[in-house]
């Protein structure tokens, strides 16, 4: 689904002229983990609608019209088998590249959201290999 949302985000923004950058991580869960019982018809009316009404550079699941992704079974046997330290990993990435994308990569906002130094945050995302991902102010 991820890879048909995406060309039908760029689709939509090319038509309505809109500066949207992408779909922030709770959006990508949220699409994922929907079931579509519309199937492709029912994610193009929730795109184009969200295309339409944002006011953000980054989709989110409420312009979607879908609740963030709960916990489903399947995530939570996924945290069954991995360890402490790497569940931990996968939170920290998830929530620095939360805090990134609704800041426009704003360092100092991010680390403030975070409620961590800007120092601490930049250590972080060398840790975790993200500064190739993200052009830092």
């Amino acid at each position: 689904m991820r890879l048909l949302s995406n060309i039908l985000l760029e689709r939509y923004k090319m038509a309505f002229r809109r500066k949207i950058k992408g779909f922030s991580p709770a959006a990508i869960d949220a699409i994922e983990n929907y079931s579509w019982p519309g199937n492709v018809r029912e994610l193009e009316n929730k795109l184009q609608r969200a295309v339409i009404m944002s006011d953000s550079s980054l989709i989110e699941p409420h312009a979607l019209g879908l609740a963030e992704a709960p916990v489903s079974a399947e995530t939570e046997k996924g945290y069954e088998s991995i360890t402490l330290k790497e569940a931990r990993k996968r939170l920290e990435v998830r929530l620095i590249e939360a805090a990134l994308n609704k800041h426009k990569c704003n360092i100092k906002y991010a680390a403030e959201e975070l409620g961590i130094s800007r120092p601490t945050l930049y250590d972080l995302i060398t840790k975790y290999q993200l500064n190739a991902k993200y052009t830092l102010e």
